[in-house]
């Protein structure tokens, strides 16, 4: 079944990955800190880009990372979301930016937090 040139499952899989970046963004702001989402981070050594769904921010710096995906079904992220936590990791460690209108700087600990939405598990 078709909903506007979208599978069901598509549609289904947009749904659930908006509503864990909703309760994602309420979670970072009852911890008190500011939130942005689809934060490009760009490795300075490589140039290649990345965008994290949702970051925490604190006395304007990024403290938290959170990307939002897919699992399989043994409840690991599925490749493409591990090759993207990985980028982030390298681009944070060799001192990218993040850019969202202006940019911003990453705390020294940053910590990175991927949420699946097709099995509900949170990994660290």
């Amino acid at each position: 079944m078709e909903v506007i040139g979208k599978s069901i499952a598509k549609v289904i899989d947009n749904y659930e990955s908006k509503s864990v970046i909703e309760r994602v963004k309420q979670d970072i702001q009852s911890k008190g800190f500011g939130f942005e989402t689809e934060v490009t981070i760009k490795d300075p050594a490589t140039g290649k880009a990345r965008r994290a769904d949702v970051v925490g921010i604190q006395n304007g710096k990024i403290i938290e990372v959170h990307q939002v995906g897919r699992e399989t079904q043994s409840g690991i992220p599925v490749s493409r979301e591990r090759r993207a936590d990985t980028s982030i990791g390298h681009a944070v460690e060799r001192g990218a930016v993040g850019k969202k209108g202006g940019e911003l700087s990453f705390s020294e600990r940053v910590k990175r937090f991927f949420h699946g939405y097709n099995r509900g598990k949170n990994y660290e």
